[in-house]
């Protein structure tokens, strides 16, 4: 109904949206919304748009590859997935996701230690839990002051995992805890998490 109202079709609304600036595109200076649609309306799409008006110079593929990520996405169907866990190939996992999908190095890096402490477990399955009952914070009522935080204190969250090679009882460990590179001594939150522990 708002492509009908607006005379666009999905690919234009696509393209409008890429001309916005989006996660897979920079922005380009003096283009919003409005600049955008009027583009859209008066080329009819992303390519004509950008060589009619020389908006970013020479620099229109990451412009039309954000078009194909949204029109065109690789996404394999999830009957045809099977995942199994197993010891985590680091370096391939750290040159696709860094290289290929451009995440963040350190955040890759933090979440492969994640990965590893999880495959030492020998553990084929992984489940979050949700929290105990009581654990989840309470609705502050309307007109009642937010309580202050303690400066000195940061908040510790702590998130409840279960295995099902384990005995049947939740383990509770900090994220930071798991986000740790293999401490000499680990804590007794991880019990099945490192051998040995």
């Amino acid at each position: 109904a708002m492509l009908q109202a607006c005379g666009l079709q999905y690919p234009q609304l696509v393209d409008v949206c890429v001309l916005c600036g989006c996660d897979y595109a920079p922005s380009i200076r003096g283009v919003g919304p409005k600049k955008a649609y009027a583009l859209i309306q008066k080329h009819g799409t992303l390519g004509a748009s950008l060589a009619s008006d020389k908006l970013c110079g020479n620099e229109a593929a990451p412009f039309l590859q954000a078009q194909h990520l949204f029109t065109a996405p690789n996404v394999q169907p999830a009957a045809e997935v099977q995942l199994n866990f197993e010891q985590p190939r680091e370096q391939e996992l750290i040159w696709f996701l860094t290289m290929e999908r451009h995440f963040s190095k350190v955040a890759v890096l933090e979440g492969v230690e994640v990965l590893k402490a999880l495959s030492r477990g020998h553990c084929s399955g992984l489940k979050l839990l949700p929290p105990p009952p009581g654990a989840s914070p309470r609705k502050r009522q309307p007109g009642t002051p937010n309580r202050p935080r303690s400066p000195t204190r940061s908040p510790q969250k702590t998130i409840t995992l279960a295995f099902p090679c384990t005995p049947q009882q939740p383990m509770t460990a900090s994220l930071r805890d798991l986000c740790s590179p293999s401490p000499s001594a680990p804590p007794a939150a991880l019990g099945g998490l490192y051998p040995g522990a």
